[in-house]
């Protein structure tokens, strides 16, 4: 029987040195039945001859839908790439990280056990140069307990106190955009928004499996300056506000309300008094 399609959505800017290698690596994913669809939003660097090299060169392995455009942003193209995919489940691939061990495989197989319809899994990280500085981001990095994601409690849990998931660690049911919607243009922190509300509805599994690879470098957008840094806690701070309705019982939305009024207070020390950093 036939696998369900899953479409590789990447939003693409200016990643040039990079977009290769994430792009050869849905190539190694031994998962049969995928489709690629990129929109390179505006890059000011060679990233769409590359890619379209890159089509030309694979085209027959692979069906892609390319398209390049002016910039627009990241979550206005992140929906964009969600209208056109054709898959029946969706996994975002940064153009700057890559997929490893088969992990669409094993996630479509997590979903299709547990009923689910968010998988979750882990990332390692490499640098600049492809190398592997950390084989677990949750572990090596965030330094989690992982046994708390065993359950949909402490899923909601963590992922209002301690939110750490990162990466291209998703595989999505397309009909979890038909519960929560697609990702609101005035939340910077749209990651945060989606777990949040995920988890609410009791959508996501996680398992402790190395699914793909983390790109840390000078230029990730939770890397950036200043100005950046201020724009994506506005968007964690309205992230709670929105989804705060639907945390279920009074303990989870206490939880959410502590964590709000705890961002608000770093955003004002931080942004507006300018006191301390995050």
């Amino acid at each position: 029987m036939e696998q369900p399609l899953i479409s590789i959505i990447m939003p693409s800017y200016n990643h040039s040195q990079y977009v290769v290698y994430a792009l050869d690596s849905v190539l190694r994913e031994d998962y049969p039945n995928k489709e690629i669809v990129i929109i390179d939003d505006g890059s000011t660097d060679n990233s769409v001859e590359i890619i379209q090299n890159w089509v030309d060169k694979n085209k027959l392995q692979i069906p892609v839908t390319f398209k390049s455009r002016s910039n627009k942003g990241f979550i206005p193209t992140l929906n964009e790439l969600l209208d056109i995919a054709n898959g029946t489940y969706i996994a975002l691939l940064a153009s700057d990280d890559a997929f490893c061990n088969n992990g669409l495989t094993k996630r479509m197989r997590l979903l299709q056990q547990t009923k689910k319809m968010v998988a979750v899994g882990d990332c390692r990280v490499i640098d600049e140069d492809n190398l592997v500085t950390h084989q677990s981001w949750m572990k090596d990095i965030m330094k989690r307990d992982v046994s708390l994601y065993d359950t949909e409690e402490g899923i909601m849990k963590e992922i209002l106190v301690n939110p750490a998931f990162s990466g291209a660690v998703l595989l999505i049911d397309r009909n979890v955009y038909k519960k929560i919607g697609k990702y609101p243009k005035n939340v910077a922190s749209e990651d945060i928004y989606f777990y949040q509300r995920c988890a609410a509805n009791k959508d996501i599994v996680y398992s402790d499996v190395v699914v793909s690879e983390y790109r840390r470098h000078g230029t990730n957008t939770s890397g950036g300056n200043f100005s950046k840094r201020k724009y994506l806690t506005r968007g964690i701070i309205k992230s709670y506000r929105m989804n705060w309705i639907f945390f279920p019982g009074l303990k989870m939305k206490a939880l959410a309300l502590k964590q709000w009024l705890k961002w608000n207070y770093m955003y004002l020390r931080t942004y507006i008094l300018k006191i301390d950093k995050i």
